[in-house]
């Protein structure tokens, strides 16, 4: 018998007796049991799922039962009122009951109103269009004939299955008539299946009925779960079945159906098979018993073979071991035998062969690796573990100008922008702790001569023949050119966005002239209100006064004619003071004429001041638009213990009518004139401190030098055709210039103004006016200075810039 026909016999009769027992008593006692245990097991994890699904729905139709019937919904389905939507709709109270889909729809099948919303970014989506058509072809969960009526289940849309619950809208007694139909809804998306596989503990996966890219072990169990579904005596029977995924893992399906009665979902729940492996490893144990038992057969085997096959094999094995440690594949094994042994030593001689040719392939293929490592335009490069250049290609001289052998050997980070360091650095150690297999960010490098460019670094860990960890290896892509065109489009963006607000801004002051618009109707109101009274009341005193008159003129008479009246009459005038009575009611009637006229007067200010008769443009007089202004102000005009009167000096000029808004223009009178106080108040003030820091006869000495009087100039005139009026030419104001004679009374300075005419801002219209000639009016100038602490030129070059102030938050105009 041949070697290979004495080792055959001897193992295939021992294997041959060890499998035999180990089939009968696993396959049928033992192993067979714990499958049937995984199989129940794997059932019951089926219905745990599906019976969480259907709590879900449960939760989702009760959440649809509170919401349906209650008042406010009941009355919102019926007139749609916004209040219930901003109250009760917002997206955080949505976001807390988990729904995607909420649809409130009348009793007509019209949507009310639809809110979606993404619960992984919490802000409001659309509705699916989806939904809105499988309602319009499918109208079963808008069809509630009674109160308690409710619908729920899963529909199968594009975007994926939605679990709806539908309830009928009625009022919180639920005694009211179907008003309309509620429908709330949630996606069974990964987020769901996440959490159903979290309260579960167990591993979950749900797919499409329809798909078209289902796993390989979902098609395998789909049309056999059809089948038994159709052939099942129940449409709701859940059919589950085992399948084994792999030798750790068994996993069970069952099929989901929606509203329909459909197949909607395939679903898999599969677990570990700890209790099969449970089973193996009592399988091991005693395949152990029966190895050590075989131990003694073993040993004599080896004896046996020891003459005939070991020690030839153990020759064989002595020379390969040589040339192995030479490396040198030329040599081969001595053949002194013709048994099975010399053909081993044949192949053995064969196989060296082999390997001979391979090597010198895999040299010239190492060659060629080399000449495409070299050529290529990105860099290569490797590191150690604590991140030195260990390898780069000739790309990283050609890119950065540093040559291989001055930078192998040196941390890769002496040649990272200063400002990236840190970043780099974070990410070699995450690669280094295994927190991720590789990684992509972009960062700069240094050139040779001093300049720094974008590289893109795609780096991944690399590690030794005894999986140990050697270092990095990646590459880097110069993303230069890039990285300047996306800087360029930025600053493209700040410029729109600089624009957008510069529209924004633009938008804010129409806004705040539609303010002044109406707070110029409402004090016109106020004045046509309080004018009606006070006209009845004034017109009332001049009769009163001449009754008055009447009476204490009569008294004197009866006086003259009567000098010694009754004793109780005596008692009466004593007790009344009647002399203090005469003497005093005459000039309480004059302080009342004094004041209704005040009143009169400022009445009039008031309605000149807003002119709301005169919102489209029209010829006034702007004499009279100052004056009121004047009279609006003139609470802070007079003194107080912080301040002098301020003098308002007027010289007015002979103006014609302008055509003009007039009250925007009184507006500005009114900002101009207010900034003029505002500028002299805060001269007073500051002069005022200094003085009370000042000893006694500092202050006398101040007092000697100069003497400070607030004063406000008010200049009109009209100016000629060919001149140019700007702020630094005619506009130009100096006290010098406004400033009047001294013989002039700011008081008493009163204006005569032209004969009413339009203006259109051409000499021929001026023309008409009296006393002007034709050819040299164009222009009417109006000029108002004080002697406060002026303007800065920084502040003046941002005299017309829209919102630009130099006073704090609140005040101002």
């Amino acid at each position: 018998m041949t070697l290979r026909q004495k080792t055959l016999l001897i193992i295939s009769l021992t294997l041959l007796s060890l499998l035999m027992a180990l089939y009968v008593s696993l396959s049928t006692i033992w192993l067979n049991g714990f499958a049937k245990i995984e199989s129940q097991l794997i059932h019951s994890n089926v219905e745990r799922v599906t019976d969480a699904l259907a709590n879900d729905l449960i939760e989702l139709n009760s959440t649809a039962r509170d919401w349906a019937g209650w008042d406010d919904t009941y009355i919102f389905v019926k007139d749609g009122n916004q209040n219930y939507i901003q109250t009760n709709l917002g997206d955080s109270a949505i976001a807390n009951l988990r729904l995607n889909v909420m649809l409130f729809i009348n009793k007509a099948g019209r949507i009310i109103y639809g809110k979606g919303l993404d619960l992984q970014q919490k802000v409001a989506v659309p509705v699916p269009d989806s939904l809105r058509q499988y309602l319009a072809t499918n109208p079963r969960l808008l069809q509630h004939q009674v109160a308690d009526s409710s619908y729920t289940g899963m529909v199968m849309l594009p975007e994926g299955p939605l679990l709806v619950a539908s309830q009928p809208v009625v009022n919180s007694d639920r005694t009211s008539s179907i008003a309309g139909t509620l429908i709330l809804g949630h996606f069974l998306n990964a987020d769901q299946v996440k959490r159903f596989s979290q309260l579960t503990h167990l591993a979950i996966a749900v797919y499409p009925f329809q798909d078209a890219r289902l796993p390989s072990d979902f098609q395998a169990v789909k049309r056999q779960l059809k089948n038994q579904t159709s052939n099942s005596q129940t449409k709701s029977q859940s059919l589950t079945l085992v399948r084994t995924l792999s030798n750790n893992r068994i996993a069970g399906y069952t099929l989901l159906k929606d509203i329909e009665g459909q197949p909607g979902l395939l679903l898999r729940v599969d677990i570990p098979r700890d209790i099969y492996q449970q089973g193996q490893q009592g399988l091991r144990y005693l395949v152990g018993a029966i190895l050590a038992g075989s131990l003694v057969f073993g040993i004599v085997t080896l004896l046996l073979l020891e003459k005939s096959v070991l020690s030839p094999l153990a020759r064989f094995v002595t020379t390969v071991r040589q040339i192995r440690a030479s490396s040198n594949l030329s040599g081969r094994l001595l053949i002194r035998s013709r048994d099975e042994l010399s053909r081993l030593g044949i192949a053995i001689n064969q196989l060296l062969a082999t390997l001979q040719q391979s090597q010198l392939q895999l040299s010239e293929s190492e060659d060629r690796y080399r000449s495409v490592v070299n050529n290529v335009k990105e860099v290569i490069f490797q590191t150690d573990t604590s991140g030195i250049w260990i390898f780069l290609n000739p790309a990283w001289t050609d890119i950065t100008g540093f040559s291989i052998e001055q930078s192998l050997g040196r941390p890769c980070r002496k040649f990272i922008h200063p400002e990236d360091q840190l970043y780099h650095s974070k990410q070699f150690q995450q690669l280094m702790e295994g927190k991720t297999q590789d990684t992509r960010y972009e960062i700069r490098y240094q050139t040779h001569n001093g300049e720094y460019r974008w590289f893109e670094v795609h780096s991944r860990i690399t590690f030794e023949e005894c999986s140990a960890k050697a270092g990095t290896a990646g590459t880097l892509n110069d993303i230069t050119a890039r990285k300047l065109a996306e800087i360029a489009e930025h600053k493209k963006t700040q410029q729109l966005e600089q624009t957008l607000q510069e529209l924004r801004q633009t938008q804010a002051q129409l806004i705040q002239s539609e303010k002044m618009s109406s707070l110029g109707q409402l004090v016109a109101g106020i004045a046509h209100e309080i004018n009606n009274p006070i006209s009845f009341v004034y017109g009332n005193i001049e009769y009163a006064n001449k009754y008055i008159h009447d009476l204490l003129h009569l008294m004197h008479s009866y006086q003259e004619n009567y000098p010694n009246p009754p004793p109780i009459l005596q008692a009466e005038i004593a007790e009344v003071d009647l002399e203090f009575l005469m003497d005093d009611l005459p000039d309480l009637l004059k302080s009342m004429k004094v004041g209704a006229e005040r009143i009169r007067e400022i009445v009039l200010s008031l309605r000149n001041f807003s002119r709301l008769d005169e919102s489209e443009i029209k010829a006034v007089d702007l004499h009279e638009g100052i004056d009121s202004t004047l009279l609006i102000l003139k609470h802070r005009l007079k003194p107080n213990e912080r301040q002098p009167e301020i003098q308002i000096i007027k010289d007015y000029g002979n103006l014609p009518l302008v055509e003009c808004y007039p009250g925007q223009l009184n507006q500005v009178f009114m900002n101009l004139l207010a900034n003029a106080i505002d500028a002299l108040e805060e001269v007073t003030s500051k002069r005022q401190e200094v003085k009370e820091k000042l000893t006694t006869s500092e202050r006398r000495e101040q007092n000697e030098e100069s003497s400070f009087s607030p004063t406000i100039w008010i200049r009109t005139e009209v100016v000629e055709k060919e001149a140019r009026v700007t702020l630094d030419s005619n506009l130009s104001v100096a006290n010098d210039d406004l400033r009047l004679k001294s013989d002039r009374n700011a008081v008493s300075n009163k204006h005569n103004p032209a004969t009413p005419n339009s203006l259109d801002a051409s000499a021929s219209d001026l023309a008409k006016t009296d006393g002007v000639k034709e050819r040299s009016l164009t222009h009417v100038v109006i000029r108002i200075a004080d002697n406060g602490s002026g303007m800065t030129e920084a502040v003046r070059t941002h005299l017309f810039d829209p919102f630009f102030t130099t006073k704090p938050i609140g005040k101002g105009t």
